[in-house]
């Protein structure tokens, strides 16, 4: 039960529990993967 204790707490600091900043870092490297792919498909 300590164990299970402990990993609750870890989970609840986690970045993970951090939705908005997840999906903001998430959106930020899917533009930044479109902006690489249309950069070399024009070329």
């Amino acid at each position: 039960a300590r164990i299970r204790a402990g990993l609750r707490a870890e989970l609840e600091a986690s970045p993970w529990r951090d939705e908005q900043g997840l999906v903001a870092r998430i959106e930020t490297a899917f533009r930044a993967m479109w902006r690489r792919w249309c950069t070399h498909a024009a070329s």
